[in-house]
């Protein structure tokens, strides 16, 4: 859906002006103009909710993977703790 509104809006956009460029008719510049004024409430509200959906995301990243990243630091310093004698026992250990 955001999508569609990005290439309608574009289009509106480009529409718009050629119409300016060659001087057309204020009925069609001021009806593409209303086109335009009417999608961009509709590409906020996408935005915003785009905007919505990544601070989420980035928090459930931070605090999830925060959790994961202390865990595997511990688990590192302990294994450099751990006398390892050759390759196999550093797998095992893994």
């Amino acid at each position: 859906d955001e999508e569609k509104l990005r290439v309608i809006y574009v289009k509106d956009c480009k529409k718009l002006k050629k119409l300016e460029n060659r001087g057309a008719e204020f009925s069609k510049i001021d009806a593409t103009q209303a086109s335009i004024r009417r999608l961009l409430p509709r590409i906020n509200v996408a935005v915003s909710s785009v905007a919505s959906i990544s601070r989420r995301i980035h928090k459930l990243r931070d605090e999830e993977l925060g959790a994961q990243l202390n865990e595997l630091l511990h688990r590192s310093k302990d294994l450099r703790i751990m006398p390892i004698n050759n390759s196999n026992n550093f797998v095992s250990v893994l």
